[in-house]
């Protein structure tokens, strides 16, 4: 967890910019692959090789997605998932796999996994599929997200303040649903530019793109003589709250 520093000296905790993701692949070389594409990436990558290494990581921290082979030399990855699932661990699974069988592929996804891909694999489909993953609301979280009054409902992606309905263009959505989702808590551009725009190499123009749309959903959810809720916090990011921001 990042620690930041807010005018007058307060100390916040922020969730960190980097995104986890457990490897588990017992064949080497396609294990070593992985991790330095996805560290490249600016991925932050564990390595399991055996269903019970992968278990100890998963106890000993949490992940945002992982990347599974199914043959493993301690067992067979179906039954490391059905383990995961029945302890409640949502975390989103890409099965990486020889098996190409339909048969295997329905037994992956009945067992729980999020998606499913053949070995030999590109590494960029790889990588789009994490993205797409990364994108899907978690398996607990509501359907419909509120602040004051304002609602978003990502069944029909509408947002609404006081009951009048708000456009917005697709990112300005993701950017709204990820300061919702973070309600209370500062979101730093670093953060907005890894999860919305999936760019792990910030730069002023990025910081400035951040800042534009910013400015434009705080234009369409902040009007004239309603609460403000998108806050600015000089020097570390936003967030939305419905109280006034820290001076």
């Amino acid at each position: 967890m990042e620690v930041s520093q807010v005018p007058g000296g307060r100390s916040v905790a922020t969730e960190p910019a980097t995104l986890r993701v457990l490897v588990v692949e017992d064949e080497p070389k396609v294990a070593e692959a992985l991790r330095r594409g996805l560290e490249g990436e600016a991925y932050e990558v564990s390595l399991a090789h055996t269903v019970e290494a992968a278990l100890r990581h998963v106890d000993c921290g949490a992940f945002d997605v992982i990347l599974l082979d199914l043959m493993l030399p301690d067992g067979d990855g179906l039954d490391l998932l059905s383990t995961l699932r029945a302890r409640h661990v949502d975390t989103p699974v890409l099965v990486l796999t020889a098996r190409d069988a339909l048969d295997d592929r329905v037994a992956g996804l009945d067992s729980g996994a999020d998606d499913y891909l053949v070995k030999p694999f590109a590494f960029e489909e790889v990588l789009a599929r994490i993205r797409a993953l990364l994108r899907r609301p978690s398996l607990g979280e509501p359907m419909r997200l509120t602040a004051a009054d304002l609602e978003m409902d990502l069944a029909t992606r509408q947002v609404t303040r006081s009951s009048r309905v708000i456009d917005l263009t697709s990112r300005e959505f993701e950017l709204l649903h990820y300061l919702l989702r973070h309600e209370g808590r500062i979101v730093s551009r670093s953060m907005l530019a890894q999860r919305i725009w999936r760019d792990s190499a910030r730069s002023t123009t990025l910081d400035n793109v951040i800042d534009v749309h910013i400015a434009r959903v705080r234009r369409k959810i902040d009007v004239t003589g309603a609460t403000k809720l998108i806050h600015t916090i000089r020097g570390v990011g936003f967030t939305l709250r419905a109280e006034a921001a820290p001076c």
